[in-house]
Parts: structure tokens; C-alpha cells; sequence
């Protein structure tokens, strides 16, 4: 198979590529690359191979054989078949699934991903050009194989987040390693090298990306001479070479800026160890001591926050009518009313008011049920109550007086 002929020759370094749109240029001066903020690379060949115990990447699938998009194979199919209009389409739908997937790739994070993100679309964008033009070198599923490779790599880094040790280059850093191109421009080679290695080279990163592509077509159109003219991709290359190199050299890096300051947290809510209730016996609306007790907490948060006012709301288990209820529950609101206004709470922050038996909080009919019901709820109003956490309290629960 092409992957496997792929594989044996040490894929080349790079990966396929969408046909990339003509991309911005880098703006040298600001420090940025398209909408990135550039940093030094201290790494332009670590990538996100190296997953597995051996320091490679663990295959999602075999080079560009892998099931993808509902094709219903794998693969281009072989050079001898590529003559009908089914298997010609099934192809270019293959090829065109890949330029999807990079072109899914999330946003690059620093100037090493950027670099290879744009290897792997320029790759893309050649594999389809040649296939169109019936290439019979295996350049195209050579080419395809290793951009594979390196989209699956860098889908994998999407998934971890960071960049992991290992390379993403393949061959020798001079234009061998493909089947179908042979090596052109030495020099231009050395210097896509060197520029990798430069300080500057976050500014240079998606330049240098599509120069080293184009020696690859270079290398290919060298060996189809009869076919094509080697030398409007070589020309592109070299221009595209020095470009990346003037951007290197006359980069502007931003500094990592100092770390921000921690925000403030938020606010922690104040929280209120006191009762949120009382509860009273069966058909009846004393205060029993525990309730007392409670109640004092009440009044001495109401007394440190003078600004809040408290509603009182009388509740009832389901026993008895409608009406003696709602009554039965404004005599229980009324007596914790009067409470507090004996321990120095204002009657005009304090508000009695009833529900009778129509808003239990729970359905059940046991003894401790009913008595869970028969309470006074407290409610705050003011500024900053939201803040405040009541706890519930059941110290004061009498399911068996009925006296």
C-alpha cells in the first residue's frame, strides 16, 4: 500500500494541507502572526508524537488509511483504478475529508503548533492539485500518508492541550523523504533549518510553513519535468524563504507579560448559624424553650444589622380546615412577633403573616411529618441578605405533644 511504501522511505516532514488561503501576513513590528501573539519557540520541531512507550504517537489509523466521513472505505484507491469517474470522486472525497480535519484543528496555541498546522493544510492543498493532475509518481499518497499523520497529531493535541515530547519532522531537513520529489535548492534548505531555530521565528512561522511545502512541489515537478516546469515552485519557494527569513530577523517579540493578580474572590456569603424556623405542637402556638432559645439568635442578628427587616410566616400540618388553619398559623407568626419585640426587636422590622396548612414541606402523614410542618419560617429583607445561609433547625420538633 502507498502508506505502507510511505512508511519504509520515513514519511517527509510535513503534513497535508488544506488549500490554504492565501494567509495574512505576519506583522514583524507588533510581535503578531495573524491574530496570535507570538513568543519564542524554543522547539520548532517538538510536537505531539511521543504518547506511547516507544516515543511515538499511538495511530488512530494507519497513515491516510483510516475510515473517516462515511466513505465507506480506506484509502485513495490504487494508481491503475484512478480512471473512472466513481473512483476519481471517491478519492477527491477522500482527500477533501482530510482538509476538513485540519481545517477542525482549534486555534494555535504558540508559534511550533502554528507552524505545523500550516504544513499539514499547504500539504492537503498539494496532494489535491496533484491527484487533479494525475501524478503517477506516489507522490500523491506519499505526500498524503505523511499529512495524515501529522493531522492526527495534532488532533491529539487538541485533546491534551499541550504540546508532548516527540517530532513531528520526517526525513532528513533537506527535501529527502518523499517518495515522488527529489531534493532541489540544498540552500534553501539549510535555511528553512536555520530560521527554525531563530529567535524570531514565531514571526516567520506560517511563511516558513508554506516555503518548505513548496520545495516538496519543487522536488516533484523536478522529477516530471516532461509533465511541468519545476521552476514556478521553485521560485515561489525561494521568495517565500527569504520573506520568512526578513520576518525572523526583524521580529519584534512581546516579553511574556507578569503574571495578572489573582481577581478578587467573591465575596464569601456570611453564614448565619441560626435557625431559619420554630416549630410548635399539635394545635398549639406557645413558644416551647428550645424555640426561645432559637428565637435569641434571631434577635441578635437583627440587632447587629439594623437595616434588615424579618417576615415571619405561620405554616400548619393538614389536620383541620382550611380556615381554622390559616388562623392557627397567623396565632403561631404572631407569637414569635411578639418575641422578639419582647427582647428589644421593633414590632414595625417584624411581619406575621400566614399560610395555614397550604404550603407543607412535606407531604407525609407520620407523627414527625406533621410536626415538621407545624412551623414559622423566617424570611430577611434588605440589602445584603442574599448573602446570608440559613440553616436549618429541627432541635425544637415536638411530633408527640398534643396536650
Amino acid at each position: 500500500s502507498s502508506s505502507a511504501a510511505a512508511s519504509s522511505a520515513g514519511a517527509a516532514s510535513s503534513s497535508l494541507p488544506p488549500p490554504a488561503p492565501a494567509p495574512p501576513a505576519p506583522a514583524p513590528r507588533n510581535g503578531r502572526v495573524g491574530t496570535m501573539e507570538v513568543r519564542p519557540s524554543t522547539a520548532v520541531d517538538r510536537s505531539v508524537a511521543g504518547f506511547l512507550d516507544d516515543g511515538r504517537a499511538p495511530s488512530l489509523c494507519e497513515g491516510s488509511r483510516c475510515a473517516w466521513g462515511g466513505l465507506g472505505r480506506e484509502g485513495l484507491y490504487p494508481q491503475d483504478e484512478r480512471i473512472t469517474t466513481e473512483t476519481i470522486g471517491s478519492d477527491l472525497a477522500w482527500i477533501g475529508s482530510w482538509r476538513e480535519r485540519a481545517a477542525d484543528l482549534r486555534a494555535p496555541r504558540d508559534s511550533t503548533e502554528l507552524f505545523h498546522q500550516v504544513r499539514a493544510r499547504e500539504f492537503l492543498h498539494m496532494v489535491d492539485a496533484e491527484y487533479t493532475d494525475n501524478d503517477r509518481t506516489g507522490f500523491v499518497d506519499s505526500a498524503l500518508d505523511e499529512a495524515s499523520r501529522l493531522v492526527q497529531a495534532l488532533e491529539m493535541l487538541t485533546e491534551l492541550g499541550a504540546l508532548a515530547d516527540g517530532s513531528l519532522e520526517s526525513g532528513d531537513g533537506q527535501g529527502g523523504g518523499l517518495r515522488g520529489s527529489t531534493p532541489v535548492r540544498p540552500d534553501l534548505w539549510t535555511l528553512v533549518q536555520e530560521i527554525k531555530t531563530m529567535p524570531g521565528f514565531p514571526c516567520a512561522a506560517r511563511t516558513l510553513a508554506r516555503s518548505e511545502v513548496r520545495l516538496f512541489w519543487a522536488g516533484n515537478e523536478e522529477l516530471t519535468c516532461g509533465d511541468g516546469d519545476p521552476r514556478p515552485h521553485l521560485e515561489r519557494a525561494e521568495a517565500l524563504v527569504l520573506a520568512a527569513q526578513q520576518l525572523a530577523e526583524s521580529c519584534e517579540l512581546i516579553p511574556d507579560p507578569d503574571p495578572e493578580p489573582d481577581p478578587d474572590p467573591d465575596p464569601q456569603p456570611v453564614i448565619i448559624e441560626i435557625p431559619d424556623r420554630v416549630h410548635f405542637a399539635f394545635d398549639r402556638s406557645d413558644l416551647v424553650a428550645e424555640s426561645r432559645v432559637a428565637l435569641d439568635s434571631v434577635a441578635r442578628l437583627l440587632r447587629d444589622h439594623p437595616e434588615w427587616e424579618l417576615d415571619l410566616v405561620g405554616h400548619t400540618d393538614i389536620r383541620g380546615s382550611i380556615a381554622y388553619n390559616v388562623a392557627l398559623g397567623q396565632r403561631r407568626a404572631d407569637a414569635v412577633r411578639t418575641y422578639l419585640m419582647s427582647v428589644g426587636i421593633s414590632g414595625d422590622r417584624l411581619r406575621a403573616t400566614t399560610e395555614g396548612e397550604e404550603a407543607p414541606e412535606t407531604g407525609g402523614r407520620s407523627l414527625v411529618e406533621h410536626a415538621r410542618n407545624r412551623r414559622v419560617i423566617f424570611r430577611l429583607r434588605g440589602p445584603g441578605t442574599e448573602d446570608v445561609v440559613w440553616i436549618p433547625f429541627r432541635d425544637d420538633l415536638q411530633p408527640n405533644r398534643q396536650d
